[in-house]
């Protein structure tokens, strides 16, 4: 990771896959079995809840401490820790032998935030994975750039708050939109819908005549910065992806 992926991270805002921490408490690794859980996620070890950086000093005794936190997860998490200016990077890695605990219990994220489960009800939610795993599953049937709406994706990005002279490659692969793979750029099934050109196949109902198909994304990005602008709280990077996405649905 260099320093431009960290800055998207830091307009980003936290949410299910990205988690901002000050300093390293004792509580980490709830965060780490948390992500591990879930499909992995990062950690910024120096940040702010705002995305403000403070910074943290990168030392073989903070990453000796990450390293047992994690060693002492039951199964241990896989974890890998990078230093990117004043900021460390945990990046955790999603689990092959879930449910996995910590001291204090089962963990995984809701939204921007980490809660604790039975071991009943995460297994309820394993059972329920699918659901999950098919959104943020890569959709090889989706090319890019021919697939890919500009509009749309400058329409999103104002509205997400991330400024600055950024690759559209680089923000969509660390909002996890898309992942890179054998030098292309693959999406996500979850979010393909919300940068496609075309409305979706999948969200058709009946044949429609082409004169119906303007009134589709005028109504979507209506319903977007309806509900976007009328949060008060954060609502940027993956946070906004997020809620772009749930008005997307809710839209049809």
């Amino acid at each position: 990771m260099n320093q431009a992926d960290l800055n998207i991270l830091l307009q980003e805002g936290e949410g299910t896959m990205l988690e901002y921490k000050e300093n390293l408490p004792s509580s980490f690794a709830r965060d780490l079995t948390a992500f591990a859980n879930m499909l992995g996620g990062r950690i910024l070890l120096g940040v702010r809840d705002d995305g403000s950086v403070v910074g943290i000093n990168d030392s073989n005794a903070l990453r000796a401490r990450i390293q047992d936190f994690a060693r002492n997860c039951d199964p241990p998490v896989r974890v890998l820790v990078e230093p990117v200016g004043q900021v460390v990077v945990v990046t955790v890695r999603e689990s092959d032998g879930k449910p996995v605990q910590c001291r204090e219990g089962f963990f995984w994220r809701q939204g921007a935030g980490t809660q604790k489960l039975s071991r009943n009800e995460i297994r309820d939610f394993f059972r329920s994975e699918g659901v999950i795993r098919f959104d943020l599953s890569l959709c090889p049937k989706f090319r890019y750039p021919q697939d890919f709406d500009r509009e749309k994706y400058n329409a999103w990005l104002r509205l997400s708050g991330i400024t600055g002279r950024l690759r559209t490659e680089d923000v969509l692969v660390n909002i996890e939109a898309a992942e890179r793979s054998g030098g292309n750029l693959v999406f996500r099934n979850g979010r393909r819908p919300l940068f496609r050109q075309e409305r979706p196949p999948l969200l058709q109902t009946k044949p429609t005549s082409p004169a119906c198909w303007p009134k589709a994304p005028t109504r979507c990005m209506f319903s977007i910065e309806k509900i976007l602008t009328g949060d008060r709280g954060r609502h940027r990077g993956c946070h906004a992806l997020h809620r772009a996405e749930h008005a997307y649905r809710l839209a049809y």
